[in-house]
C-alpha cells in the first residue's frame, strides 16, 4: 500500500522519447530516500499523461519543486552490468635491490576480478591507494588500452549479459575525479548544452530538452546556483561540492542506465560528501546502475551503499551486500570494533603499507569458498531478469556541429584568457609598433625600418599565440571527457572550434592592422590585414597541435617557443634565403613564417617606385630582389599560409581521433 506522502511516478521513455516498458517508482518530495527499484515491478505499458501547459511553464520559468513535473520525467532503461575474471598485468622497470641492475618485471594490477551490479543498486569500490579501484573502474568502462606495449588484459565486461561493445557509451556515463567543465557558462547554460548534445533532436523538441535539463538540475540540488558560472582563475564560481554535482548532472541529462564515478567525494567536506552520496543513492533507487570508487567513506556515506567491493593489491577481499560486510569479516576472524567506522576498519585491513593489515592472500582465497563468493559466481552467471531496450539514437553530424559551434563561440567570447587578454596584448604591442615607426618616409633609414617592422609583425604577433596554450589544455580535458562519454564525433568538434575561432582572430588582426599600418604609413592595408589574419589562423592551428601532444602546458609553451624561434631564424630576414646553410634550408620552406613575411614584403615594396637618396636600393623591386622575393605573387603566399592553417587543423583532428580516445 502506498504511503500518503509518496507520489507514484509512471516512467516511460520521457517526454518525446520512445523507450520500452514503464515502471512505477514511489518518489518522496521530502527525502531522496525512496524504496528500492524493482526491475520486475512492471505496470501496463500505458504512457504517462503529457505535461500540462502549466507544468511546462513552471519548468521553463526555472521553478524546481517536487510538485512540478520534474521527477516524473526521469526515466531509466534498466541495465545489468557485470564483469568476470578481469586480469590486468603491466611490465615495469625496477632496480634489483640485490644486484643493483635494472630489470623488467610483471606486475599484476587486477587479479581475476568478477562482479555484478543490477538496476537500482549502488556499488562502492573501496581499498587503499594503489589497490586497483580506479583501474577496475576504467576496465569496466573500456578506458584501458590493452594493445599498448607491455600490457596484458583478459576478462569480459557484460552489459545485459552480452559482451560490452562500442555502444557502451550510449548507455553509460563516466564521471571522472577531476573537474572538466567549460568555465564561462552558468549551471543552466552548461545543462542546456549537455541536453542539446546528448538528447536526440529527432525525438525531442527544444522545450522538452530544456525541461529535461531542469529536471536533472533539480534532482541534484543545483537550483540555487542555476545562474552561477562554473568559474576559473579570473572569476569565482561554483564551490567544490557544486562542481562535483554539476559534473554528475551533465552526464545524467540523457538518463544513462549505468553511472560510473571515480572518487565522487574526493576533496569534499563530510557534509558535501554525504550530500553527493545521498543523491547517488536516490538515482540508484530510480533505476540507475551506479558504480563508484571511494577512498575513505565516513559512516554517514557508508549507509548509502547497497553493495561493497574491497580491493587490496588488485585482489577481491569481499564483494556483496554492504550491510553484511561487518558480519562477514567477523566470521573470517576480523571483528570490527563496536565504535569504529566500518569503512575505516576495512581499509586498515586492506592497507599493506602499514602494520596491522590482514592476510591478503588468505582473505582473497577464502572469499571464493564462502557463501558470499559462491553467490557472486552464481550472480554473474544468472540470466537477466528485466526487459532489455534498444540503444537510443544520437544526434547527427550537422546537429552536433551547430551546437558545438554555438557553444565554442560564446566560450571564446566570454573566456578572458582565450580572447580578451589576447586582444589587449595585441592592441598594446601594435600601438607601440605603430608609434615607434611613426610616419615612415622613403629615405635610406626608412627602408630598414619598414623591413624590420614587417619582420617583427610576422615573427612576434604569431609568437604571441603561445599565450593561449594553457586554455587549450583546459579545453582538451573537456573534450576528452565528452568524447569518451559519446557526446559527439571528433570532426564536429574540430570544425566547430576552428570556425568559431575565426571571428576573434579577425578582430585581433583588424585592430592590429589599424594600429600598425595607419600610424606608420605602410601601404596595402587590405593585403596586410588578410596576411596577418591568415598568419594568426596558422599560429592558432599549430598551438592546437602542440596542445594535443604535450602532457602539460609548460612543456607546450617551451616547445612552441622553440619551434617559433627556429622559424624566425629561417624566414629570410636574419639570413636571406641564399645565405642560409644547406643543412638548415629545409627550415625556410617548412616555416609558415616565411610566406607570411614574404607576403608582407611584396605587399609593401612592390609598388614603391623610388627611394630618396638610397645608395643601395633604387626602388621597392630592388629590395625584393635582394631578399630573393622578386616575382613572388602575394596571392600564392596567402594560399600557402591558408593551406598551413587547414593542414594543421587536419593534423590536430587526426591526433584527437587516433590518440585521444579517453583511454590510458
Amino acid at each position: 500500500m502506498q504511503r500518503p506522502d509518496m507520489q507514484a511516478a509512471h516512467l516511460q521513455g520521457g517526454i518525446g522519447f520512445s523507450d520500452g516498458a514503464s515502471y512505477t517508482i514511489p518518489i518522496s518530495p521530502e527525502s531522496p530516500s525512496v524504496p528500492a527499484f524493482s526491475p520486475m515491478q512492471q505496470v501496463p505499458n500505458t504512457a504517462p499523461p503529457p505535461p500540462t501547459a502549466e507544468h511546462k511553464h513552471e519548468l521553463l520559468k526555472g521553478k524546481s519543486t517536487a510538485d512540478t513535473f520534474a521527477y516524473s520525467t526521469l526515466q531509466i532503461n534498466p541495465v545489468t552490468l557485470s564483469w568476470r575474471d578481469i586480469t590486468y598485468d603491466v611490465k615495469l622497470k625496477r632496480k634489483n635491490p640485490e644486484t643493483g641492475k635494472t630489470e623488467v618485471i610483471d606486475k599484476r594490477i587486477l587479479d581475476g576480478l568478477s562482479g555484478v551490479v543490477r538496476p537500482g543498486e549502488m556499488l562502492a569500490i573501496c581499498g587503499p591507494s594503489g589497490g586497483g579501484k580506479t583501474t577496475l573502474l576504467d576496465a569496466i568502462a573500456g578506458r584501458i588500452d590493452p594493445n599498448r606495449k607491455g600490457r596484458k588484459f583478459s576478462g569480459d565486461v557484460l552489459v545485459n549479459g552480452k559482451v560490452r561493445d562500442e555502444t557502451f557509451s550510449l548507455v553509460a556515463s563516466y564521471v571522472q575525479q577531476e573537474y572538466a567543465l567549460q568555465t564561462p557558462f552558468t549551471v543552466k547554460e552548461t545543462m542546456a548544452y549537455a541536453a542539446d548534445l546528448l538528447i536526440p533532436h529527432s525525438e525531442s523538441t527544444r522545450e522538452e530538452r530544456r525541461m529535461r535539463a531542469e529536471n536533472v538540475t533539480h534532482v541534484l540540488g543545483l537550483d540555487s546556483c542555476n545562474n552561477t558560472i562554473v568559474g576559473d582563475v579570473f572569476r569565482k564560481g561554483l564551490s567544490g561540492g557544486q562542481l562535483r554535482r554539476l559534473s554528475i548532472a551533465v552526464e545524467l541529462v540523457r538518463n544513462p542506465s549505468i553511472l560510473l564515478l571515480d572518487e565522487p567525494t574526493s576533496g569534499l567536506d563530510s557534509a558535501a560528501a554525504e550530500n553527493i552520496m545521498q543523491h547517488l543513492s536516490h538515482l540508484a533507487k530510480m533505476g540507475t546502475t551506479v558504480v563508484c570508487t571511494i577512498h575513505q567513506p565516513p559512516s554517514e556515506v557508508w549507509a548509502n551503499f547497497d553493495k561493497f567491493l574491497l580491493l587490496s593489491r588488485g585482489k577481491c577481499l569481499y564483494f556483496g551486500t554492504a550491510s553484511t560486510t561487518v558480519d562477514y569479516f567477523a566470521r573470517m576472524g576480523y571483528p570490527c570494533p563496536s565504535q569504529s567506522n566500518p569503512a575505516d576498519f576495512f581499509l586498515r585491513l586492506a592497507n599493506t603499507d602499514f602494520e596491522g593489515h590482514a592476510d591478503i592472500e588468505a582473505l582473497s582465497k577464502g572469499f571464493k569458498t564462502q557463501p558470499e563468493g559462491m553467490a557472486l559466481a552464481a550472480g554473474v552467471a544468472a540470466p537477466i531478469q528485466h526487459e532489455i531496450h534498444p540503444h537510443k539514437k544520437t544526434n547527427g553530424f550537422l546537429v552536433q556541429l551547430m551546437i558545438l559551434s554555438h557553444r565554442a563561440f560564446f566560450n571564446n567570447a566570454r573566456n578572458p584568457g582565450i580572447f580578451l587578454v589576447r586582444l589587449i596584448m595585441y592592441a598594446m604591442l601594435c600601438a607601440i609598433i605603430g608609434f615607434m615607426f611613426w610616419n615612415l618616409q622613403l629615405g635610406p633609414s626608412d627602408i630598414n625600418s619598414r623591413i624590420t617592422m614587417l619582420f617583427f609583425v610576422a615573427a612576434f604577433l604569431t609568437f604571441m599565440s603561445v599565450a593561449v596554450l594553457p586554455f587549450f589544455i583546459v579545453e582538451r580535458a573537456v573534450f576528452l571527457r565528452e568524447r569518451a562519454n559519446g557526446w559527439y564525433v571528433v570532426p564536429a568538434y574540430v570544425l566547430a572550434t576552428f570556425f568559431m575561432s575565426l571571428p576573434g582572430l579577425f578582430m585581433i588582426a583588424l585592430l592590429s592592422t589599424i594600429l600598425v599600418v595607419l600610424p606608420s604609413g605602410l601601404t596595402g592595408f587590405g593585403i596586410f590585414l588578410l596576411d596577418l589574419f591568415l598568419a594568426l589562423m596558422a599560429a592558432e592551428a599549430f598551438m592546437c597541435v602542440v596542445a594535443s601532444v604535450v602532457p602539460h602546458y609548460i612543456i607546450g609553451i617551451a616547445l612552441g617557443a622553440a619551434v617559433y624561434g627556429f622559424f624566425m631564424l629561417c624566414e629570410g630576414f636574419m639570413k636571406i634565403k641564399d645565405d642560409i646553410p644547406d643543412y638548415f634550408i629545409w627550415g625556410y620552406y617548412i616555416a609558415f613564417h616565411t610566406y607570411v613575411f614574404r607576403a608582407f614584403m611584396v605587399n609593401e615594396f612592390e609598388n614603391i617606385d623610388y627611394f630618396v637618396n638610397s645608395p643601395q636600393f633604387a626602388d621597392g623591386k630592388a629590395v625584393l630582389k635582394f631578399y630573393n622575393m622578386e616575382d613572388k605573387p602575394v596571392w600564392k603566399d596567402l594560399l600557402i599560409v591558408l593551406g598551413y592553417a587547414i593542414g594543421l587543423q587536419l593534423i590536430f583532428g587526426t591526433i584527437l581521433q587516433v590518440f585521444h580516445k579517453g583511454k590510458r
